[in-house]
């Protein structure tokens, strides 16, 4: 009995391995970004915790009286590999957006309405996939850009229109090397 049982077993085992790959083979998936050369991006800060903050002093800083809600933000070149220049490359910022009085400001969530923060690049506002910092042969490992961010309700000009409430928002800094 433990003969014929031997002898059927082989036949099934070589007829199931035809079936199954060969416990010897392997894949390999291959994803590639070719640049010339690239940098990392630091952060002077990584949270910035307002806290408490009264719907007046948002309305006094959109319209100048007041700067105590911006906040400097800078962006240094770090950790730069491969031959050539960045010429061309650019650092763009991404994050979730939502329109406030008619301003597309940076907001997560949370349970304020309203209000979000407004980024400043160069003097001009930017959105969700705009460049920041464009870029040259000449810029390298720690060269630095100052952004400016600042808790904001779109130009609103009247607390009536600021929700209180918590929220969170969140800008994601990339550097599109080509």
């Amino acid at each position: 009995m433990s003969k014929y049982f031997y002898f059927l077993m082989v036949p099934l085992w070589g007829f199931a391995e035809g079936i199954l790959a060969a416990p010897n083979s392997v894949s390999i998936n291959f994803d590639a970004h070719l640049y010339q050369r690239t940098c990392e991006i630091n952060l002077s800060e990584s949270v910035i915790a307002y806290g408490r903050v009264k719907p007046q002093t948002i309305v006094d800083n959109d319209s100048g009286k007041s700067t105590a809600l911006n906040r400097n933000v800078s962006l240094t070149l770090a950790n730069c590999s491969g031959l050539g220049t960045l010429s061309g490359s650019k650092v763009i910022v991404t994050g979730p957006t939502q329109v406030m009085n008619g301003e597309t400001l940076f907001k997560e969530s949370g349970s304020s309405g309203g209000v979000g923060i407004r980024l400043k690049a160069g003097g001009q506002n930017k959105v969700s996939g705009d460049s920041v910092w464009d870029l040259s042969a000449t810029h390298n490992q720690g060269n630095q850009i100052t952004v400016v961010t600042a808790l904001s309700c779109g130009n609103c000009q009247n607390v009536q229109k600021i929700q209180l409430g918590t929220f969170k928002a969140t800008m994601m800094f990339t550097i599109l090397a080509y």
